[in-house]
């Protein structure tokens, strides 16, 4: 699994989904944002 959340967080998104260190891959951005890419 890969989780994009906002690095101002206050819950840890691994805690609310009840994941174990290394079952996902975390990415913490500001205000949460994934640009969209055009080739």
């Amino acid at each position: 699994y890969m989780i994009i959340a906002c690095s101002d967080s206050r819950v840890c998104p691994s805690n609310v989904m009840q994941l174990q260190p290394g079952d996902a891959f975390m990415v913490r951005n500001i205000a949460n944002m994934v640009p969209s890419y055009d080739q």
